[in-house]
């Protein structure tokens, strides 16, 4: 089964337990039962679904426990991070458009720009990795762009806008960029040392 085949299982296990909790017998017709729809064979062994649930908890955050007492699985809402909240809602809202019809009459989304998320993925790596990127950037008070090396520290949303927190390499301030207003952005591979005092909770 290909990577694909497998990242749609995950995301029809979380589906049908966003819903209720079920037991693995549940599961699988759930499974099977879209397998004949989008044909392709979804269903798995009790062992593969177990290696599943791990999958799932280290890619998004989810915790799926087994109930002893009920035999059935569950998404576990203890010690949920905000960005887990953040995904599960993304699933939902996956599901709705899943729905195979016309949604325009039904769901009415608040017009907004592009948030510059895809970039995401690449400025967490260069965090972990502790490596400078740089950029083009355009100033929100005059427009100018101009190209930025920075050392990435992390992300934070403010008021339903995402941020990269970085020094940035011409005079060393810790400084906030938006990720809308960011583009051609390269991890240069220049490895940095984080600041051990740096605190994302009070920035």
């Amino acid at each position: 089964m290909s990577k694909r085949e497998s990242i749609a299982r995950y995301d029809y296990i979380i589906r049908k337990l966003r819903i209720k909790e079920a037991s693995f017998s549940e599961i699988y017709d759930y499974l099977r039962l879209n397998s004949e729809v989008q044909g392709t064979d979804f269903t798995v062994s009790k062992r593969t679904f177990q290696r599943d649930l791990n999958d799932i908890r280290q890619l998004y955050n989810i915790d799926i426990r087994f109930d002893n007492s009920h035999r059935v699985y569950y998404i576990s809402e203890e010690n949920q991070s905000e960005a887990s909240r953040r995904i599960m809602e993304s699933f939902d809202i996956l599901n709705a458009f899943n729905m195979g019809e016309k949604l325009s009459d039904y769901l009415h989304f608040e017009q907004r720009l592009p948030r510059g998320t895809e970039n995401m993925a690449t400025l967490l790596d260069a965090i972990r990795n502790r490596e400078r990127i740089t950029f083009s950037y355009r100033s929100f008070g005059n427009g100018i762009e101009t190209v930025r090396t920075a050392e990435p520290l992390g992300l934070k949303e403010f008021r339903n806008r995402w941020y990269v927190l970085a020094t940035d390499t011409k005079d060393h301030i810790i400084k906030s960029f938006a990720l809308d207003r960011l583009h051609n952005l390269l991890v240069t591979g220049i490895k940095f040392v984080r600041d051990t005092e740096f605190d994302m909770n009070r920035v």
